[in-house]
């Protein structure tokens, strides 16, 4: 468990910010093989075990994959700087992620996603709840536009019904197609910098 105190907005209160890591048979396998920097990808497939990511861990992960490695410490408050630090990557290994993404979209499991306003990438999943798996934890990260990323989302919907068609996905197009109409500025692929 690893705990951070958040100052409030006004910056008279403190909250405490949560994370708990469930000691799942993979992740203990990473602890015993040293393999330290693969936590986060295990967290976020292990929904079925209980594991505990936060939308902003999800969201800051595709920004790292729509950056090609970039990454950026998140804050909530805007009067601290923003810092950020480069993977020491092949460039090669984001391209192989980013063409799977888009793939997902133009015809796999994030398909609902590939609407004509913008050109994006995606990943969805699923978590199963107990014992009768009737419910389901969804989520779908990625970026936009496609050819030259500027923005990273995370879209989770929690405990919702197996098989119902009002997943994270459908949720991520009804945000893209308002975007679309209220604010198209969002969607254009100029001014490409680092995804927010």
């Amino acid at each position: 468990m690893t705990q951070a105190l958040v100052r409030s907005r006004d910056g008279r209160a403190r909250y405490a910010a949560c994370e708990v890591m469930i000691a799942t048979p993979a992740i203990r396998n990473l602890i015993r093989e040293g393999k330290i920097y693969q936590i986060y990808s295990a967290m976020q497939a292990g929904g079925q075990y209980g594991m505990q990511t936060t939308v902003l861990q999800a969201v800051k992960e595709a920004s790292i994959i729509a950056s090609k490695g970039i990454v950026v410490r998140p804050h909530l408050s805007l009067d601290i700087a923003t810092t950020t630090e480069e993977l020491q990557l092949p460039k090669s290994y984001f391209n192989v992620i980013h063409e799977g993404m888009r793939e997902a979209v133009v015809e796999g499991s994030a398909n609902i996603l590939n609407i004509p306003e913008v050109k994006m990438a995606a990943k969805t999943g699923t978590a199963e709840l107990g014992v009768t798996k009737a419910r389901v934890n969804s989520w779908v990260i990625g970026f936009f536009p496609y050819d030259k990323p500027r923005y990273a989302f995370a879209v989770v919907m929690d405990r919702g019904v197996k098989g119902n068609t009002t997943n994270a996905s459908y949720t991520a197009r009804q945000l893209f197609r308002h975007l679309a109409s209220s604010t198209p500025e969002y969607l254009s692929p100029e001014k490409s910098t680092t995804p927010n």
